[in-house]
């Protein structure tokens, strides 16, 4: 059995997943066997939510063959430190704790590129029609804003989409226009942050700063004016 972990700055989801056996039913899906959901911040770790899950449902820790997680952050490794959490997670350390055959950490937004890379057009609804070059086989990405923003790349390589892990939600942000530099200094504002700190894409899109985005856009309400020093600031990184 396979225990399956996707890990956000908000909520953990994890499974029990029995896998085909044989290898001829390698195509088939695997079967859900049990599932629950929990509130990240309440724990002091991954380990312990994989704990109380096994012991929830009764699950042997030998019977696990893999606990296989998709975690919000960079993993190198086997390791990786969270960005919206106060979790170190390693590996090696975690597979002795729990006491299962292996663990593999990846970041979540390959782990979704992996599948994403599968889907075809009945899996998808389409938000933004537009036109599908012909020829072979283009970059595409993977954009999940939630707690955070996550980013993966699907590389082009032989025919098929191949994910590569991405952390360009932290990358800067620079605003091109009056209404970017508002919402900028409005979030630095909010957040009693400098505006650099403020303009970054994980600010500016994820779920952590939606109150604050919908009260600097959304009428009534007027438009923060940033100050010279932040507008001066602002137009030259741009």
């Amino acid at each position: 059995m396979i225990v399956a972990a996707d890990i956000g700055g908000t909520k953990t989801s994890v499974a029990l997943i029995e896998a085909p056996t044989e290898e001829a039913a390698a195509s088939r899906s695997s079967v859900l066997l049990q599932r629950a959901r929990y509130q990240s911040a309440q724990y002091p770790g991954l380990t312990e939510i994989v704990q109380e899950f096994l012991r929830k449902h009764d699950i042997p820790a030998r019977s696990v063959k893999r606990v296989c997680a998709g975690i919000a952050g960079p993993v190198v490794e086997g390791h990786v430190e969270t960005p919206n959490l106060p979790w170190c997670v390693d590996a090696a350390e975690m597979r002795r704790a729990l006491g299962v055959g292996a663990v593999t950490l990846m970041n979540d937004l390959e782990a979704t590129a992996e599948r994403a890379a599968t889907l075809g057009p009945a899996d998808v609804c389409t938000l933004n029609p537009g036109k599908q070059r012909s020829g072979p086989l283009t970059n595409g990405a993977v954009i999940a804003a939630g707690t955070g923003l996550g980013m993966a790349i699907l590389h082009p390589i032989d025919g098929a989409w191949w994910p590569v892990a991405s952390e360009g939600g932290h990358t800067d942000l620079a605003p091109r226009n009056e209404l970017e530099m508002d919402l900028c200094a409005f979030s630095a504002s909010v957040m009693r942050v400098s505006a650099w700190s403020a303009c970054c894409p994980v600010r500016a899109c994820s779920r952590c700063t939606s109150s604050s985005r919908r009260a600097a856009l959304a009428p009534p309400i007027p438009r923060c004016v940033p100050s010279s020093k932040h507008r001066s600031r602002m137009r030259r990184a741009s």
